[in-house]
Order: C-alpha cells, then sequence, then structure tokens
C-alpha cells in the first residue's frame, strides 16, 4: 500500500474511533462535537510543520566523470606545459594514467581550439543546471517558510514568537475564535491568523477546563481565563496535548497532499450548521458545534467553535493561513517541476566523446608539415577514447 495512503487510511480510524467514544458519553456541545473538525486541522498542521522535501538533485556520478575527462583533454591543451601538468595533477593524481599532451603542430593548434571551445560549453551547461538546482532548493525553502508561518505566524524558528504575533492584539475569545454570528465589533479579527490560534477555539477553550470538546479530552481552559498574556503555560500546555493526540507524519507534505488537507479542513466550515437548536446564515461560516450559531463562538457551553464570518463574507479578505498554505503549494508545483538535469548530462556525455574524438585527431600525422607521433602516442591517445566510449556504451545500456 503506498505511504500517503496508508498514512490517510490510518487517520480516518483515528477519527472514527474518536468520534465513536465520543457518542457514548454527554450531552451535545460536551461530547467530542468538534473531533473532526479537529483531526482535519491537525492532519493540515502537521503536514504544514514537516514542510515539502528540500530536492537534492545533482549530476549523476557519471556525467560527473564525464565532465572531469572534458577537463582533462582541455588541460591537454593547454600551450603551456607547465599549466598542463598542474592540472593533470588536480585532475589525475596518478601520473601513468596521463594521457599525451596534444602536440604543437597545424593540426593540433585546430584541435585544441574546439577542444578549448567544447570545454567552455560543457562548464556553461553544468553552471546553468547547478544554478537551475540552487534555485529550486531555494523556492521550496520559501514554500516550507510560508507553511511555517501558517502555523506558528513566524516564516522561520530563529526567533521566538511574541504574544501579539501569535494570538494578536489584545487577544480575548471573542476576537480570537470569533464571537458573535454577524462578526461584528471586533469579534473575529484574529481568527484565521494562524492554525493555532484556531486550533484552541475548537478543542481547548470552553465553559469549563474539563469539557471534553475534541477526541474525549478535557480542554483544559475556561473562557476568560485563557491566558493570552502568559501563552507559554496554560496555552502550550493545551496545544501539546491535542497535537499529541494526531499520528505524526513521517513522509514530506506534497503539494497534492497538502492541498488535499487543506479541502478537508475548509470542508469542515458550516458542516454542523443543521446540528445547532438555533440556526442562522452565520452557521455557514461557523466550524466546529455552535448550539446557536447567531450566537457564534464564545467559547460558552455548545459554542466552542471558531466563526470566519468576518474573513469569508462578501466584505471578507480570506482566511490568513490559508492563503499562505496556498502561496506554498503554488511556489512548489513550480519548483517541483524537472530542472533539466537529464538533459544536461546527455549533452555532457555526448561532448565528451566528440572532445576526444577530436584529441585523437591531434594525434593524427599532420597534413601540413607531415609530423608524425609516436606510437606510444597513439597508442595512448586511442586508449583514452576506448575509456570514453566505454562511458557511453554503459550509460545507452
Amino acid at each position: 500500500m503506498p505511504k500517503e495512503r496508508a498514512t490517510s487510511l490510518t487517520q480516518k480510524v483515528a477519527t472514527f474511533f474518536f468520534i465513536t467514544a465520543a457518542k457514548a458519553a454527554a450531552a451535545r456541545g460536551h461530547q467530542s462535537d468538534n473531533t473532526a473538525e479537529f483531526m482535519a486541522m491537525c492532519q493540515l498542521m502537521r503536514g504544514a510543520l514537516q514542510g515539502f522535501e528540500v530536492p537534492q538533485l545533482r549530476f549523476s556520478e557519471q556525467a560527473l566523470k564525464a565532465f572531469k575527462d572534458i577537463s582533462v583533454a582541455h588541460a591537454l591543451a593547454y600551450s603551456n606545459t607547465t599549466e598542463t601538468e598542474v592540472k593533470l595533477k588536480e585532475l589525475l593524481p596518478e601520473k601513468t594514467t596521463w594521457p599525451t599532451k596534444i602536440p604543437k603542430t597545424n593540426r593540433g593548434a585546430k584541435a585544441a581550439a574546439q577542444i578549448n571551445k567544447s570545454f567552455d560549453v560543457a562548464r556553461a551547461v553544468k553552471t546553468a543546471i547547478y544554478g537551475k538546482i540552487e534555485a529550486q532548493q531555494s523556492e521550496i525553502k520559501k514554500a516550507n517558510a510560508e507553511l511555517l508561518a501558517a502555523v506558528t505566524v513566524r516564516a522561520s524558528n530563529t526567533a521566538a514568537v511574541t504574544d501579539d504575533e501569535m494570538f494578536g492584539s489584545t487577544p480575548k475569545t471573542s476576537k480570537n475564535c470569533g464571537g458573535t454570528g454577524a462578526g461584528g465589533g471586533s469579534n473575529g479579527d484574529n481568527t484565521g491568523t494562524l492554525l493555532i490560534n484556531d486550533l484552541l477555539c475548537l478543542c481547548a477553550i470552553g465553559p469549563t477546563a474539563t469539557t471534553k470538546l475534541c477526541g474525549h479530552t478535557d480542554n483544559g481552559i475556561t473562557k476568560g481565563s485563557e491566558g493570552y498574556d502568559d501563552p507559554s503555560n496554560s496555552i502550550k500546555t493545551a496545544y501539546r496535548t491535542f497535537i499529541s493526540l494526531f499520528p505524526k507524519q513521517h513522509a514530506e507534505a506534497t503539494p497534492s497532499t497538502l492541498a488535499a488537507a487543506l479541502a478537508a479542513v475548509k470542508n469542515n466550515i458550516g458542516r454542523q450548521k443543521r446540528d445547532g437548536s438555533t440556526g442562522d446564515a452565520a452557521g455557514l461560516y461557523i466550524m466546529g458545534y455552535a448550539a446557536n450559531s447567531g450566537t457564534g463562538c464564545t467559547g460558552a457551553s455548545s459554542q466552542a467553535c471558531v466563526n470566519y464570518i468576518r474573513h469569508l463574507s462578501n466584505a471578507g479578505k480570506g482566511i490568513q493561513w490559508e492563503a499562505k498554505i496556498l502561496k506554498a503549494i503554488k511556489t512548489a508545483e513550480k519548483a517541483l517541476a524537472p530542472p533539466g538535469v537529464n538533459a544536461a548530462e546527455a549533452q555532457l556525455l555526448h561532448i565528451n566523446a566528440t572532445t576526444w574524438q577530436i584529441y585523437e585527431s591531434a594525434l593524427d600525422v599532420d597534413s601540413s608539415n607531415t609530423q608524425s607521433i609516436s606510437n606510444k602516442k597513439r597508442k595512448t591517445g586511442s586508449q583514452q577514447r576506448s575509456r570514453m566510449q566505454t562511458i557511453q556504451t554503459k550509460k545507452c545500456m
């Protein structure tokens, strides 16, 4: 079974048991009514925190060897013998493996000029691909920064997030969870800024500290005493309690898995509208159970939820964490496109083969001065060409 499918099945089974256990318990509003929303949001958070895998693309050993051999031929084309020896020592430490230097003949001069051009092309190909790989890695890192910001508001872990950054200015349940159905006044100002905030509204803030809102687990925080002024205590404890209930993801997220997780969260907005005892149009924008959608998400009994009406109504500008995740997905989709490594490798292998053909031609009898090279030089050149052709044959196989 594919890893992504297996992970999804595990999450569905966990959700089923959470909900089944909850329905055997207390009255509505106290029987883990927000568990489905909680599971969907945790899956999204886990994926966002895991982030996309930063690709470690590089040339194959065969392509790197081809470039090295092209560099050897280039060194043999140097006009200065001392420079040739210095470069060959760097490329081929064992002196007995050194091919014959290109002779200073008319044919040799033409071959050296061609080899120099071939080397310039090969170097440009290698540099261009490495530039693409570095750019791809940079874009994935940018996407991961957006994902982290959707969860914790800060795009890196290099500095601690301040309370205002995390929960907005003058945080309280009505501002951070949505408050009244219409979202009037400052109600809902701080909703949708980051996933941690909204998870707390779904699962951790209730009429008492022992209300079971998600996963048949005590919520831990009483409305009016949320602890926004010191979130490192009760709020941090509550977050750790609930996120630990959700299975960890061991594989990096992909654009498709993250898009599916985001859709699952969005599909839960308005899902429980029909279950409320008193409903109005505001229920379409509420995630979680609200007995009275007009009263909204106040953290009172049966009103622990997140009201997104401020952001999703016609005058709204959308949910901030959703925008960041969508931006990350779009960035990753573009960055994950193949950067042309395979084509570049094939080009290097071709340049290598033709370069050594040119090299061998330089060791032939020069047509203008009929100067001959020794049999030893011919043999060395032919051996070098044979070695390069063997590389090409293995590539084709």
